[in-house]
């Protein structure tokens, strides 16, 4: 990983000036870089003042290191992991837990990011974060750190649901409960420390679009919304059976999803030049949950080229499907375009979550599944590149993005090459993760 080379600041103690420095110095780049697109702790502007335990600090320290060469993440090690998980149970043990378990993730070490996400879970339901007052009762005069806890269980409702859509988790235990934690303000009110005294609820959000006059959403209730899609496309693809109705009905949630969209959320780039990072993951989220619904009962797997067990790909029988192939196949491909053009937006690479990674390899499986099944264009062979030019940017502060790359440029290779057969470990989707322990080793020695 490039913070292998990284170095430490020299002869820092924690009471000393240039430690200082350098903590602020962290701090600033989280909250440049990855608190937009994960933002559960306080605006930076409460951050001193909020009191947050060592090991949290800590825990953002870690992140940090990722996106600067003068700190070196291996200064905090595993041992932050181990800290965190010995501290008392608290909702700041699940924020860390959930900052970790999304770095870990990003660092190909999955089986620390499973165990921290885990604990995250499992000491969320001890609290009750997933209750309607949990909030509210624990911070009663403090609205900024209770829509902190909202956010917190909200976010690990997200998380889990896309890792188990890249096949990290198997169990997505937040999804079974009652959605009854009212929902995150708009990033901007946030920002400014301003919060609803009477937030959203997700039972007012499933109504809204029939109402005479729509009420507006915050970007992250969008967010939650696709990560339900998402969970519903998923629960489909692993049934046995005929599926017709409920194929359709994911199907049809899927385009009343952006055809609903008010144009304040539709426009991902904001007057500034700056991308609404919650709605940019929302949309990724939606086109995840189109490929899940769609690329399995497409014809597309049975492509030499795509031929062995992607993560997405269970086999269907025609009578699964409630439209043909070709349309199948349409739309997962629309979804896996859309996904390129979600990267070609003009924003830093670095502000985006790490896991858009995930998102960009199940788009290229798509795009090379095509190509394969001879319906070449240039713009799918443009759209891989965009890709590949984003996961190499990426790759640049998260191992996954870098390895993801170098799997999906040896699969294109052998794709464009005409009359070759892609290996077909390169379209194993779990494989391309580096879920499997060998192959983890082999590929950091290829």
């Amino acid at each position: 990983m490039a913070s292998d080379t990284r170095q430490a600041p020299q002869n820092v103690t924690p009471e000393s000036p240039v430690s200082t420095r350098s903590d602020s110095y962290l701090f600033a780049i989280y909250y440049t870089y990855f608190h937009p697109a994960h933002p559960i702790l306080p605006p930076r502007e409460h951050f001193q003042e909020a009191h947050l335990p060592s090991y949290l600090r800590q825990a953002v320290k870690f992140v940090a290191s990722h996106f600067t060469s003068s700190v070196s993440s291996e200064t905090y090690g595993h041992a932050i992991v181990e800290t965190v998980l010995r501290a008392g149970p608290s909702a700041n043990k699940v924020q860390a837990l959930l900052l970790l378990s999304v770095a870990l993730h990003s660092r190909t070490e999955h089986v620390e990011s499973k165990k921290c996400l885990n604990a995250a879970v499992d000491l969320a339901f001890e609290l009750g974060l997933d209750r309607a007052t949990y909030a509210e009762t624990e911070s009663p005069n403090d609205p900024t750190r209770a829509e902190c806890l909202r956010r917190t269980w909200w976010e690990i409702f997200v998380i889990e649901g896309l890792l188990i859509s890249f096949g990290v988790q198997h169990t997505c235990r937040t999804a079974v409960k009652p959605l009854e934690v009212p929902l995150p303000c708009e990033e901007s009110t946030f920002r400014e420390g301003l919060t609803s005294s009477n937030p959203q609820t997700i039972a007012q959000f499933d109504t809204h679009v029939f109402a005479d006059e729509e009420p507006e959403f915050s970007s992250h209730t969008y967010r939650i919304d696709a990560v339900r899609i998402l969970n519903w496309a998923l629960k489909i693809r692993d049934m046995s059976g005929s599926n017709e109705n409920l194929i359709e009905a994911i199907d049809a949630r899927i385009a009343s999803w952006f055809l609903n969209l008010p144009s304040s959320k539709a426009e991902l780039l904001r007057q500034d030049g700056s991308v609404n990072e919650i709605m940019f993951q929302a949309c990724m989220i939606v086109n995840i949950a189109s490929i899940h619904l769609n690329f399995s009962r497409s014809g597309l797997m049975s492509s030499s080229a795509v031929s062995a067990d992607v993560i997405c790909s269970q086999q269907v029988s025609p009578r699964d499907s409630a439209f043909s192939h070709n349309c199948h196949a349409a739309k997962a491909l629309r979804a896996a375009n859309e996904l390129s053009s979600l990267a070609a937006i003009s924003s830093p690479v670095e502000k985006h979550t790490p896991l858009l990674t995930c998102g960009l390899a199940l788009s290229c499986i798509v795009q090379l599944a095509v190509i394969k099944a001879g319906k070449m264009s240039d713009a799918n062979r443009d759209r891989i590149g965009l890709n590949i030019g984003v996961l190499r940017s990426m790759g640049r502060t998260w191992a996954i993005s870098k390895l993801t790359m170098q799997k999906i440029k040896a699969a294109a290779r052998d794709v464009f090459a005409l009359g070759s057969q892609p290996p077909v470990d390169l379209f194993d989707f779990t494989t391309l993760l580096d879920l499997n322990e060998q192959f983890l080793v082999d590929g950091s020695t290829s």
